[in-house]
């Protein structure tokens, strides 16, 4: 009998939740109570707007307590993703619209004067082919005129004009640049491409294929016909992707002009092109078409035709193009991290470009000390001796940092800051199948994140962003 009445009592305890109606009730308004102090708060009201936070529901206020972890993108987050085209960058010579040529002021110069007076033989022939390239190598539309929530959208000084559109504002920023600098881009057409140059007449290339542009890649390509029957492939993407396909060209002045941008903040691609024969033509037509028409594997035939067209290029030069940073977004990761919250960017970027915009959103500080692990540090050393090196370093000051760390209430820990591309992020979360002591990393490289304020992720394909988060 005795076993019996604790056997009941533990089924009581262990099957049904034994909790007074009462209590209940007050948790339920105490959560309804608390949603209108959010509401409240003067700190989380918008001036420009004019509005207060609006809470949806009561159910995640004492879950908004216990966010430990932050991620967000870094283009159209922390940026406005509202390009502006800086500069161009041809055979090591630097064009900045209405401003600068070669390095030199040019006061009250025009576009025209700027390309016009390039120095070297066969500057000029490079710069157009480089203005012709981009006025081609992209997927911008041209529209008329017409109303836009309540805007006229195409009007200027009271005429009616056209205006670009993409879903990559980086490529309307690149063809509005080259606008700028005398070449525009008017119109496709009955599968021809107008472009009016410098000296007002209209140049038409007949567009044969277009290689689309995939975050795998990093780039993507054209072939055009000119009026006099010449082949081109025009192809622009991250340096990564160009600089191990190009044969020839200013490179190192090209690429050094680069990673000055990069440093700066700015958002960077490259430019390139090959001349194609009439049989080279014919073959790539041959290959595109057999991965096209393939019934398998079709999207994987697609990448090995596109790595075996898209090789032995000419560089022609480099563009800049700047994404500001939001309002305010430096004040919002501050008073995250002083929150508590570990903040993580994941970007494609380039990692100078992601790393300067952290520095001006301080997600990174100057007193923050960098652990790189990226692929130029993997090839001096082996991912595994990097690796311990990185938990040696963090774990030399602590065993395991708390939140109360991050939210600024340990001032003698050091702050540690981690940058990974995503090569380098692929080999750690990929276990080995050899030597699974040597080869799988990710405890290692999960507790050395836990013991940073802020991780950037860097060169990151969309796949890899949904594996991080």
């Amino acid at each position: 009998l005795i076993r019996a009445f604790t056997d009941f009592l533990a089924f009581m305890v262990l099957f049904n939740y034994i909790i007074p109606v009462s209590m209940y009730v007050t948790v339920e308004m105490q959560k309804f109570l608390g949603s209108y102090f959010i509401m409240w708060d003067d700190d989380m009201f918008d001036e420009e707007l004019g509005e207060r936070a609006q809470v949806n529901t009561s159910d995640l206020n004492e879950e908004l307590g216990q966010v430990e972890y932050v991620f967000t993108d870094k283009t159209g987050t922390l940026t406005e993703n509202n390009m502006e085209f800086i500069e161009c960058c041809v055979d090591g010579y630097v064009y900045v619209p209405d401003a600068i040529c070669n390095g030199q002021v040019m006061p009250g110069a025009t576009s025209m004067d700027m390309i016009d007076s390039s120095p070297g033989p066969g500057g000029k022939e490079s710069e157009e082919l480089f203005f012709r390239a981009l006025c081609l190598c992209h997927t911008v539309q041209v529209k008329e005129e017409e109303t836009v929530d309540g805007i006229k959208m195409g009007i200027h000084q009271n005429k009616a004009t056209s205006f670009y559109i993409s879903s990559s504002p980086d490529e309307v920023a690149l063809v509005e640049g080259m606008k700028r600098l005398g070449f525009t881009y008017l119109r496709l057409k009955d599968s021809h491409m107008e472009i009016l140059n410098r000296e007002d007449e209209v140049e038409r290339f007949e567009l044969l294929e277009v290689l689309t542009f995939d975050s795998v890649r990093r780039r993507m390509s054209v072939i055009v016909r000119s009026t006099t029957g010449e082949y081109y492939l025009f192809c622009k993407g991250a340096d990564s992707s160009i600089f191990p396909r190009v044969i020839s060209g200013k490179v190192e002045q090209v690429k050094a002009r680069v990673e000055h941008n990069a440093v700066e903040g700015l958002r960077t691609l490259c430019v390139a092109y090959r001349k194609l024969s009439v049989a080279q033509y014919e073959e790539t037509c041959h290959l595109l078409n057999s991965a096209k028409l393939a019934l398998q594997d079709r999207d994987r035939k697609l990448a090995e035709a596109y790595d075996l067209i898209e090789k032995d290029f000419i560089l022609l030069g480099a563009t800049a193009v700047e994404d500001r940073l939001q309002d305010k977004a430096a004040d919002t990761i501050e008073s995250l991290q002083k929150a508590g919250m570990k903040v993580w960017v994941l970007t494609g970027d380039k990692m100078e470009t992601a790393a300067a915009t952290c520095y001006a959103s301080k997600l990174f500080r100057r007193s923050t000390q960098i652990l790189e692990l990226t692929t130029k540090r993997t090839e001096e050393q082996s991912l595994h001796d990097v690796l311990f090196d990185l938990s040696k370093t963090v774990l030399r000051q602590h065993g395991s940092m708390t939140r109360d760390t991050f939210s600024g209430l340990s001032a003698d820990c050091v702050d540690y800051g981690l940058i990974i591309d995503g090569a380098t992020l692929s080999a750690v979360l990929k276990p080995s199948q050899e030597d699974s002591s040597q080869g799988n990393y990710k405890e290692i490289f999960l507790e050395i994140c836990r013991n940073c304020s802020a991780v950037l992720c860097c060169r990151m394909a969309p796949l890899q962003k949904a594996q991080v988060a």
